[in-house]
């Protein structure tokens, strides 16, 4: 994997928790620290992710659509089209 360096600057309050951190967790570079909590972060990003598209399938329909939705949609578009063709 094709690393990129950062610089981060932190105040000392947090420099010295990452310091007690690091020693609780058996980190041996703030690097690896760092790494780490990123990863948990993206992982609970994805974690989201997954819950929301969960959610979402459950309320998804079941089978096709009625013709009658269809021409409705296609009724809005072409009201939305034809307002913006007005405002322009």
């Amino acid at each position: 994997m094709k690393t990129e360096t950062l610089n981060v600057s932190v105040p000392k309050e947090l420099a010295e928790f990452i310091r007690q951190d690091m020693s609780a967790g058996a980190y041996d570079t703030v690097n690896e620290y760092l790494r780490e909590l990123i990863r948990q972060q993206r992982q609970v990003r994805i974690q989201a992710d997954v819950k929301l598209l969960d959610e979402a399938l459950k309320c998804a329909p079941t089978r096709e659509p009625a013709q009658q939705f269809f021409d409705t949609v296609s009724k809005i578009q072409k009201r939305l089209r034809a307002r913006r063709r007005r405002a322009t």
